[in-house]
């Protein structure tokens, strides 16, 4: 329990304070690395893999969810401003045009799941996962999208 020293009693205490200090930066300095380690791409990945996400890899599962739930609304813009111009629709309802674009930013329809179910559940654990995340993250885009939308259709209507 004690040691002893050849300098003397207070020599020895402040080695020991010395090496618990160095002992302190060290673990700061491991807590550090393991921050750095634990946020990783890969790590993330096989925590969604692990935890979250249990039927589709999550990059395809995050691209999916990108996919249908930003970028189909923003060319949807594109192709109904095109049939706008082309004079395929009514230049007088922005109701039309609102429901066109609205079609476009919300989730895939629950079809998807019943045509899986269909085929002896083929591949219906996959598409129940991406319903869930689809429609958890949709209230936040649909709720921007339906602002932009709006603004936009009034504006062809009426311009």
């Amino acid at each position: 329990m004690f040691t002893k020293c050849s300098t003397g009693i207070f020599n020895c205490i402040d080695e020991r304070n010395k090496s618990k200090d160095v002992n302190k930066g060290e673990e700061e300095l491991n807590k550090k690395r393991n921050w750095k380690e634990i946020f990783t791409v890969a790590n993330i990945i096989n925590f969604l893999k692990t935890k979250l996400i249990r039927y589709n890899h999550p990059l395809s599962l995050i691209l999916s969810v990108l996919i249908k739930l930003v970028i189909m609304p923003v060319g949807s813009v594109g192709v109904i401003y095109l049939v706008y111009t082309l004079g395929l629709t009514d230049k007088k309802d922005p109701m039309l045009i609102l429901v066109m674009l609205m079609h476009f930013a919300v989730p895939m329809p629950m079809a998807s799941t019943t045509l899986a179910s269909l085929n002896n559940d083929f591949g219906q654990n996959e598409i129940c996962e991406l319903l869930l995340y689809q429609y958890l993250l949709s209230p936040i885009t649909l709720s921007l999208f339906a602002w932009w939308f709006l603004n936009l259709s009034c504006s062809l209507t009426v311009g």
